[in-house]
């Protein structure tokens, strides 16, 4: 694991905190929310890795992380052959919270950003929250690229919960 990758993800924030949407003012597009039945700890400890989207993800093949000049960066490669370039914005060990960017793929929107943030309720459940902004470009469909996105994150989210109990 490179030095950049082991700080962030022991708790340094990116420097690159994006500008976009993520700010308290404007809403979300798309918000999925789930409660595991782990504790905070253990969901974190799985779920709170930039790099470790392949194994949660069903829809994903491969995934790269690199350090560049100007941030952390992962590739995502899907099973049917396509690929997104991902970009690290925040990252907070000490609130269980990360935020990337998509800088390109075949996701029919701009100005992509998503946060996940995890948190504790109680001794033995956690809860993520999901949210993610981006423009939908002149032509598009934006009800249907709002569902497709909530079906991938609630994709995800099963591919989640069957991670944290293979760990039990």
């Amino acid at each position: 694991m490179n030095q950049a990758l082991a700080h962030s993800e022991s708790g340094v924030t990116d420097a690159h905190q994006s500008q976009a949407h993520t700010d308290d003012f404007t809403p979300p597009v798309v918000v999925v929310e789930h409660v595991f039945e782990h504790d905070i700890d253990t969901t974190w400890g799985r779920l709170g890795r930039f790099g470790g989207i392949a194994e949660w993800q069903s829809l994903v093949a491969g995934c790269h992380v690199e350090e560049r000049y100007n941030g952390i960066y992962r590739v995502v490669s899907l099973h049917d052959g396509t690929a997104f370039t991902e970009r690290l914005e925040s990252y907070s060990h000490a609130d269980r919270c990360f935020s990337y960017s998509i800088l390109s793929g075949p996701l029919p929107v701009t100005d992509y950003v998503t946060h996940l943030r995890f948190s504790p309720l109680g001794r033995n459940r956690s809860r993520l929250v999901w949210r993610t902004w981006y423009t939908v470009p002149s032509g598009g469909d934006p009800v249907a690229i709002a569902q497709s996105l909530e079906a991938m994150f609630r994709n995800g989210i099963v591919g989640m919960s069957r991670l944290l109990e293979s760990t039990r």
